[in-house]
């Protein structure tokens, strides 16, 4: 028997303060969403920062949200072939992610601009499982495994107009990021003290990783008759260091981990302390991962009459590269020299990409306007690796001259042999088509009401490749997906003013619904070296052309 209980917090808070009047409108900023900035090129200024010159007087946007989720599903035996009659287990999740930014622009007496902002975010999760005989007659069995990421930031705004004759921009940006290790930690009281150890998780996670990030981007905007040219360079980059490795470690010899431990101290323990069997005279380690991206964004807008405009916009990734280097160098009295190390290189620059166009229908008479945007976009990434092992010795043979990863998987593989060994792609390709519109209405000077629409249909491979041992060749499988997935979200929002200066904006935003539609089929497994196909076909059929859809419904509140 099966009871399960959920329910979500989800909380906006959405303020706009501004001294006088702006040539954006304060409101435009509220229907500004990650889900919606494709389809508003023109307000999008982390991508063009020569946007906020439209910016004439000081602006101050303030953002607090905050999102909880509970889940729980309660187990109850009705036999007692494994557990006791009646026995149960609970299993209950709680995450919240707490954050908030306040960004300020000030026009300065030359004509330039000024601004900033400042951001904080982090997500918290505890995941619970609590059985009592349910697995066995005597059991009392708690499981905890708890989760938390900070991340924190600002950004530097600056834009001008020389001469008048055009908008230039520019912002430059820091991001800290701080993910701790997880453990997963038991509490057995089934006997007598109660035991506390570790387990290990499904995903090893075993590292305090600190990442530092950094953003800039230059922009400029050309304005014409009835033309206006947009354009962007955007560059991110980031540093993590996940050096901080911690290892689990059985300090009283009872067959239960129970401390973690850096792998310093871990390597100064005694093998009857929980230490290496061996005693190390020497070690190094270093993890660490770089990221460099480049992207190029452009918008022209073309007002055909004072009705209709549209809009021609695009982003071109020149660069999109991830590379991970991690070597863990231990010396032993039989372990003279270690010269092991593995690099893993994501590339994704050179030919991932997004066009759109749009159309803008103003009715002047009811105060409103609908735009509406079909785009397409292509993302592809590359995955190789490479290294070497303890002194020096090859870590991929001299037959696998594309470094993939080795396995024995037999003389005539299965499918999903591949897939099941959670190998990460060695090519991905995603293929995007969407179509989204959003339409705003002024019914009232201080009411403001609007809605977002997008409907995208995505087709998804992943190839995944392995050196087999048993066939010195090397293997592929792939796997295809074909996904629709929608987003139906409304707001309405309020303006009204605070004194002789300020105005106040509150919305009540993003009230909807977003689902998708999958389906999803994999390749028999394919020699890539001998051009062949494997004879053996055990589990070809299995969870392949599977439907998935998932429909969730979101709620959230601005005041």
């Amino acid at each position: 028997m099966k009871k399960y209980l959920a329910f979500a917090i989800i909380g906006l808070l959405s303020v706009t303060m501004v001294f006088g009047d702006t040539d954006i409108d304060p409101e435009d900023f509220l229907y500004l969403t990650p889900a919606n900035e494709v389809l508003y090129p023109e307000l999008d200024y982390k991508s063009n920062p020569a946007v906020l010159s439209d910016i004439n007087e000081n602006l101050l946007l303030v953002n607090l949200d905050f999102t909880a989720a509970y889940a729980e599903s309660l187990k109850t035996r009705i036999d007692d072939s494994v557990g006791l009659l009646g026995g149960t287990e609970i299993i209950s999740s709680f995450s919240m992610s707490p954050g908030g930014d306040l960004t300020m622009f000030f026009p300065l007496e030359d004509g330039s601009l000024f601004g900033f902002d400042l951001f904080y975010d982090s997500e918290h999760s505890s995941d619970r499982a609590d059985s009592l005989n349910y697995n066995g007659v005597t059991e009392n069995k708690k499981i905890l495994t708890d989760e938390n990421i900070y991340n924190a930031g600002t950004d530097l705004y600056f834009a001008m107009n020389p001469a008048k004759e055009f908008d230039l921009g520019f912002s430059l940006g820091y991001n800290l990021n701080y993910d701790p290790a997880v453990f997963k930690w038991v509490t057995d009281s089934t006997i007598s003290p109660a035991l506390q150890y570790t387990e290990p998780l499904l995903s090893s996670d075993n590292f305090n990783e600190l990442t530092n990030g950094l953003n800039a981007a230059v922009g400029v905007t050309l304005p014409f008759d009835n033309y206006k040219l947009l354009l962007g360079v955007v560059y991110n980059g980031s540093y993590k260091d996940g050096t901080d490795e911690l290892v689990e470690v059985d300090t009283n010899a009872d067959g239960y981990k129970d401390t973690p431990y850096s792998l310093s101290d871990y390597y100064a323990l005694a093998a009857s302390a929980g230490g290496p069997a061996e005693a190390v005279t020497g070690h190094s380690f270093i993890d660490y991962t770089l990221v460099t991206a480049v992207d190029l964004n452009a918008a022209f807008f073309w007002e055909i009459d004072e009705s209709t405009s549209m809009i021609l916009s695009g982003r071109y990734d020149v660069m999109d590269y991830t590379y991970n280097h991690y070597a863990k160098h231990v010396l032993t009295g039989t372990v003279l020299t270690d010269d092991s190390y593995l690099d893993k290189i994501y590339d994704s620059g050179l030919g991932s990409f997004n066009a759109n166009i749009g159309f803008d229908f103003e009715d002047k008479e009811n105060n409103s306007c609908l735009r509406i945007g079909l785009g397409y976009s292509r993302w592809a990434e590359r995955y190789s690796q490479d290294g070497d092992t303890v002194a020096g010795l090859m870590l991929f043979s001299s037959q696998n001259t594309g470094n993939y990863t080795e396995l024995s998987l037999g003389t005539e593989p299965i499918n999903n042999a591949l897939v099941d060994a959670s190998l990460y792609p060695s090519e991905r390709e995603i293929h995007q088509i969407g179509l989204n519109a959003g339409w705003r209405w002024i019914p009232e000077r201080v009411v403001t009401i609007f809605f977002d629409f997008g409907v995208s249909a995505f087709h998804d491979t992943n190839t995944y490749r392995a050196f087999n041992l048993d066939t010195l060749t090397v293997w592929e499988e792939k796997v295809v997906a074909a996904e629709i997935s929608w987003l139906i979200t409304s707001a309405a929002g309020v303006s009204f003013p605070l004194g002789e200066e300020f105005i106040c904006t509150l919305d009540l935003q993003n009230i909807g619904t977003i689902g998708d539609a999958s389906l999803t089929d994999e390749t028999h497994m394919y020699d890539q070296t001998l051009d062949r196909i494997s004879t053996n076909g055990i589990g070809f059929l299995q969870d392949n052309n599977a439907l998935n859809v998932k429909l969730d419904i979101t709620f959230e509140v601005s005041w």
